[in-house]
């Protein structure tokens, strides 16, 4: 079971980044070290210099059971805009909002947040699982300029779960 309160936790530190689009370095830069703490090996790609941004895709890697077919999970880094100087409360009602004048940003950090606490649990664990790739795009609210320029060769998955929707938990969209 994944650690609920480790999850929020996370998820309050990621928004608390600065990370509106082509300016994701700081929220990456915390990301390449957590993941890194984990074991699992990171890649950046030069869609951030293509760009005009300070960042680049993130490739992470889970190593897993190799005689089983990888799986991607993808989100994205940077946030809408005005996205500087997030702030997120939590409510009397256990929601969690953003503060006064700022979006909260849960856009995509919540579906890293996500990501990162399934990976935790897994290795905390030590499930058997398939290799695990993690796709981290930049500036997907500035008309996908980062997936747009993402390096193909660095994923060997055929199946993906793209974690950016709106709706209630649960709702997958196909294609």
């Amino acid at each position: 079971m994944i650690n609920e309160n480790r999850l929020i936790e996370n998820f309050l530190e990621m928004i608390s980044f600065n990370s509106v689009s082509k300016q994701e370095r700081d929220l990456a830069d915390y990301l390449i070290k957590k993941f890194n703490d984990l074991g699992c090996s990171v890649k950046e790609d030069k869609a951030g210099e293509k760009i005009g941004g300070n960042c680049g895709n993130l490739y992470i890697r889970v190593e897993g059971d190799e005689t089983l077919e990888p799986i991607l999970l993808s989100a994205h880094l940077d946030t809408v805009e005005p996205g500087l100087n997030k702030k997120a409360i939590i409510g009397d009602d256990h929601i969690i909002r953003s503060h006064k004048d700022s979006v909260l940003g849960a856009d995509d950090v919540a579906g890293i947040a996500a990501i990162f606490e399934c990976i935790e649990t897994m290795i905390e664990n030590n499930s058997t699982h398939r290799s695990i790739e993690i796709l981290l795009s930049v500036a997907e609210e500035a008309h996908l300029q980062g997936i747009s320029n993402f390096e193909p060769d660095y994923l060997k998955s055929r199946q993906a779960y793209i974690l950016d929707t709106s709706g209630p938990p649960g709702k997958a969209i196909l294609k």
